[in-house]
């Protein structure tokens, strides 16, 4: 959802007052409870467990077209695809603007069963390809962040005029030169950034005892996410630390660009 509000915040700095862009968690906002706990419990594991993610990435790519975005909103998530629609329905938007294939999929069918002429415009977020339930050709105009992107949906058979290459949508923060008050002082040292995203999920806890194991003079700065449990067992581990690493342990932060930049 990160991707849809740096799109929003870009719009409506650029066109004040002009659009309205509204940004939902889409299976969150149509109640589709079910179908919302697990598409999130279920990113959570692929980030805990990548090798396994990506076994289940070419599973589903050698099952394509027989197994896609079509037809699993068609099946597993029905539920969500008819809440959805009649969300979309009610809402009656010009452009619908997703950044998750499942979304993209249920925009087509709204669209095509109720006959409706809003544009369809998804932003691949997976960088570098990752799966083919991104290529869904009801789609207007994909949206990718690198030439492998392109070339991966157009080897699924996507038409080329329908892929645009454009920057990896960021809020304007990014951009900006600023100083974290949060962050440590670098005391003439090298400082290191370590960070899996909202979720903390990854080889965090592995990452930061290796540092501390080979003894660097570092400032070590760990952004554990919403992960609470993470973020306890690093701070007994720092409790217990013996060595020349300077290590300081922030948990969900919403000003990253400056631990970038600071």
């Amino acid at each position: 959802i990160t991707p849809a509000y740096a799109v929003k915040h870009a719009i409506d700095k650029l066109y004040p007052g002009e659009y309205q862009v509204d940004v939902v968690d889409f299976a969150y906002e149509v109640s589709a409870h079910f179908t919302d706990r697990f598409l999130k419990s279920s990113w959570n594991g692929a980030l805990t467990f990548p090798f396994l993610t990506k076994l289940v990435f070419n599973i589903l790519n050698l099952m394509y077209p027989v197994v896609s975005s079509k037809t699993l909103c068609r099946t597993i998530f029905w539920s969500w695809l008819k809440k959805g629609s009649r969300y979309i329905v009610g809402y009656n938007p010009d452009i619908v603007f997703s950044t998750h294939f499942l979304c993209s999929s249920i925009a087509c069918w709204a669209k095509t069963n109720n006959k409706l002429d809003y544009k369809i415009i998804s932003f691949m977020t997976d960088p570098f390809g990752g799966h083919k339930l991104w290529a869904d050709a009801r789609i207007d105009k994909i949206l990718v962040s690198t030439v492998q992107a392109k070339y991966y949906l157009q080897n699924t058979g996507i038409r080329e005029e329908k892929i645009h290459i454009i920057p990896y949508p960021l809020k304007e923060e990014f951009f900006k030169n600023s100083i974290s008050e949060k962050s440590i002082k670098k005391n003439g040292k090298m400082t290191i950034l370590v960070s899996y995203g909202g979720q903390g999920r990854g080889k965090i806890h592995k990452i930061v005892k290796s540092i501390c194991k080979a003894d660097l003079d570092c400032n070590l700065i760990v952004v554990s996410g919403d992960n609470k449990k993470l973020a306890s067992k690093l701070e007994k581990f720092k409790n217990k630390l013996n060595s020349r690493v300077n290590l300081s342990i922030e948990g969900y932060v919403v000003n990253m660009h400056e631990f970038m930049k600071g």
